[in-house]
């Protein structure tokens, strides 16, 4: 069915305390009956790893592909992509207009920022983006 693919690793982010893998790629896809260029599609892969003490490597225990709905619109139509644009941007327009409502009834309040007083409930952030580490 796939008459074509092209892969890049753009971006590879690995967390060894999770055994995670995230890894960025450009794709070219080219489906047999549909017409046109093949068309590029980001997404992004995370794969559970799996460490085999044995001969010391990391083997793929599950694999998440996260694609952006204008990049698969791209894949199998290209002439959906302005739709599919369009109701991406309805729907955050409504997600607004539906919190603005729910806080003039009351059902949805913002909170204060918190005080210096008050401690936060977020993990530290400290050395997080230090070289040392």
């Amino acid at each position: 069915m796939i008459t074509y693919i092209l892969s890049n690793v753009a971006l590879q982010v690995f967390d060894p305390q999770q055994n995670i893998l995230y890894v960025e790629v450009v794709q070219r896809f080219k489906f047999f009956l549909l017409p046109g260029a093949p068309t590029p599609s980001r997404l992004v892969v995370r794969l559970n790893l799996n460490l085999v003490k044995k001969d010391g490597l990391y083997y793929i225990h599950s694999q998440e592909d996260f694609f952006h709905p204008e990049d698969v619109a791209a894949l199998l139509f290209h002439i959906a992509i302005p739709f599919v644009k369009l109701y991406l941007h309805l729907g955050g327009i409504l997600s607004n207009v539906g919190a603005r409502v729910a806080n003039m009834m009351g059902y949805w309040r913002p909170s204060e920022a918190p005080s210096q007083n008050q401690s936060s409930t977020a993990p530290s952030e400290s050395g997080l983006y230090s070289k040392e580490d």
